[in-house]
């Protein structure tokens, strides 16, 4: 099909066309419109990328490989990415800021937060609470990305705490983790 432009429109990829490419020497790509294009390399692996503008700036986005991410699928992900990109939202720079929040830890912010008390409470009062974070808290929630711990995450580490029959220290873990979320 040929536009105005005199510009060669690629056609539409079929489930058929992506069974039946073989790789070459050279990279190859097979274009199924809006950005989308399935990258052939080489060594015969096969991913799907966007193409894709910012600010005036090209960009690429990976969106799986195939044939574990099917031809629909990449259309899905690709009409779902394009949508943020028209709301001005760069999908790439979205997902490594995802990536920045997986690597922050109940830890490392617990460490923050001690620092932050040092300046506001007596050296006996951090003293308590670094021991009450390392004997109860980050055993059990230390590694985890902060954004995905849960109020049952909290529960169960209270409930143990509770079990060595300490009655007031639950209530003090709950209230103690409730700061270092809300720093």
């Amino acid at each position: 099909i040929i536009n105005i432009n005199r510009r060669v429109t690629p056609m539409p990829l079929t489930d058929t066309t992506l069974r039946s490419v073989k790789p070459s020497d050279k990279p190859q790509k097979l274009f199924d419109g809006h950005g989308l294009f399935l990258l052939v390399s080489p060594n015969g692996s096969k991913a799907w990328r966007l193409k894709y503008y910012i600010n005036g700036k090209e960009k690429l986005l990976s969106l799986g490989k195939y044939p574990l991410i099917s031809l629909k699928e990449a259309r899905e992900r690709a009409n779902s990415h394009r949508k943020s990109i028209e709301n001005g939202i760069d999908p790439s720079f979205e997902r490594k800021m995802n990536k920045q929040q997986q690597k922050i830890t109940f830890q490392i912010m617990a460490d923050e937060w001690l620092e932050m008390k040092r300046m506001t409470v007596s050296e006996a009062r951090v003293s308590l609470l670094q021991g009450r974070l390392n004997r109860y808290i980050l055993p059990a929630i230390g590694a985890m990305p902060i954004n995905q711990i849960t109020g049952a995450d909290i529960l169960a580490m209270c409930k143990k705490a509770e079990a060595k029959g300490t009655a007031f220290i639950p209530g003090e873990i709950r209230s103690n983790c409730s700061q270092i979320f809300r720093y």
